[in-house]
């Protein structure tokens, strides 16, 4: 199992919470899909078990 947790990400419900700060851009969806991608490519008997992203800038 992988889990994969990711920080700010520019989606329509941000803009439903007032949008995403300018210090602190957002990542977008396909940031997100990128990062899937590449956990379910692995070799056999490779495991990810926790991804935890964020855009530049954001604290965490």
């Amino acid at each position: 199992m992988t889990v994969v947790a990711p920080g700010t990400v520019d989606t329509p419900f941000r803009d439903k919470r007032g949008g995403t700060p300018e210090a602190a851009p957002a990542m977008t969806a396909e940031h997100i899909a990128d990062t899937i991608v590449f956990v379910v490519n692995q070799p056999a008997g490779v495991g990810i078990s926790h991804i935890t992203m964020r855009p530049a800038g954001q604290v965490g």
